[in-house]
């Protein structure tokens, strides 16, 4: 028997003591009370503070010829509204109820750099939540296209500073104000073109209260480098290979213009994806402009060649055509011997070699004076102008145009 009395007093407590839980009738007649004379034009203190929280779950693209960015996201938002309070107690321990917009009073926050909406945030089917302290949350989602400054200096190595920025129109800082957390980044989505390096926001207490939300993305270099930068540099390499051409292959010309047409092609691609009013330039846009004019050049150089190459042979060379075609084989002779000498063993007897003075240098088969000896008696065809001057514009192009291509790829490689 006395077992058994635990079991009784329980069985005692169930049927006798009265059971607290949720009933609608209770959340009716909580809101019956709460919202008795409750008037959604009117702010809930003298100075009502919002927290602001955006949390973005997906990025969609920033184009950066229209200098915009299209992000999705939910807006976290709490306040707090001493008219809706209410003892927990009361109403069966109900400690929050549900609301929508068009019945409680919603701060009037507008993304003012939207580009598509300058409405005030607002989505009335998704709810607030009200707890008996008087906090109110709200989470309207967010599609956004918004304006963004696009830097395309560094292009496609390029790194952009987005912002979200709102404002509180029709209430002064002294009515209401915006207070920013931050930016959460639990649920984004990576996306495969931009990678989101940092987030931060600023805040402008002016006359109006102004937030930002700021969005670091570096771009994804792997496709632009594999579309745009090898196929430029691939361009560059063949562009310098027009001066080793014989001028009797006959593709001379037709070669250059491919390779120039080319580097039209590809500065038409770039521009495409350019903005059309920028203030600034891209690198890789100046290296391609620039390597386009001297793939100009080499197009009216390989005309001119040709020209001389197959001039009559009769017609008497100018002295200072003639003078600097020697010139230009001696220097590259001298070139040449130097590597040689530098390859030869250092205990060689020197009594063996005669003094390079006296070395003997041919073009074509026939023996070209020393720069220091009498070359009037060494004839200089039209033929031999054209090649070596070949041979001399082949280095200086291919000099200032590697140059060029290693300022580019250094600029551009330390920056990223």
């Amino acid at each position: 028997m006395a077992a058994s009395a635990p079991l009784v007093l329980c069985l005692w407590a169930a049927l006798v003591l009265p059971v607290e839980c949720y009933t609608s009738g209770n959340e009716t007649a909580l809101r019956s009370v709460i919202f008795n004379g409750y008037d959604t034009g009117v702010r809930p203190d003298a100075v009502t503070d919002v927290v602001m929280t955006f949390l973005p779950t997906s990025l969609g693209e920033i184009s950066v010829k229209d200098s915009t960015m299209q992000i999705t996201g939910w807006w976290i938002m709490h306040w707090n509204d001493s008219r809706l309070t209410w003892d927990a107690a009361s109403y069966d321990n109900i400690d929050e109820t549900h609301v929508y917009q068009h019945e409680v009073w919603t701060p009037p926050v507008i993304v003012y750099n939207s580009v598509d909406n300058l409405s005030a945030v607002q989505e009335d089917t998704i709810p607030l939540r009200v707890s008996s302290s008087g906090t109110v949350h709200w989470s309207p989602p967010a599609i956004l296209t918004v304006s963004c400054a696009t830097d395309i200096t560094y292009f496609p190595f390029d790194t952009q500073t987005c912002p979200i920025s709102v404002t509180t129109f029709g209430f002064t800082i002294n009515e209401m104000t915006v207070s920013p957390v931050g930016v959460d980044t639990s649920f984004y989505s990576l996306n495969g073109e931009w990678e989101l390096r940092t987030t931060y926001t600023e805040s402008n207490p002016a006359e109006y209260s102004y937030v930002s939300f700021q969005f670091v993305f570096r771009r994804k270099p792997a496709y632009y480098g594999l579309n745009f930068v090898m196929p430029v540099l691939m361009c560059w390499i063949l562009s310098v290979l027009i001066f080793l051409l014989p001028a009797e292959c006959g593709e001379k010309m037709g070669y250059s213009l491919t390779v120039f047409l080319a580097f039209v092609l590809l500065i038409t691609l770039l521009a495409d994806r350019m903005p059309t009013t920028a203030d600034h330039v891209s690198y890789l846009e100046v290296y391609i402009i620039l390597v386009l004019g001297f793939c100009g050049f080499s197009v009216a150089y390989t005309i001119l060649n040709l020209a001389v190459y197959f001039r009559a042979g009769s017609e008497t060379l100018p002295p200072w055509v003639r003078r600097f075609t020697l010139a230009v084989t001696n220097l590259g002779c001298a070139c040449r011997r130097s590597d040689r000498v530098s390859q030869l063993p250092q205990n060689a007897d020197k009594m063996d070699s005669p003094p390079l003075s006296q070395k003997s240098r041919k073009w074509d088969g026939k023996e070209l004076p020393n720069a220091s000896t009498e070359s009037d008696d060494v004839q200089v065809t039209w033929k031999m102008v054209a090649t070596e001057l070949d041979a001399f514009v082949f280095k200086v192009y291919f000099s200032l145009t590697a140059l060029l291509s290693f300022v580019l790829l250094c600029i551009v490689g330390f920056h990223y």
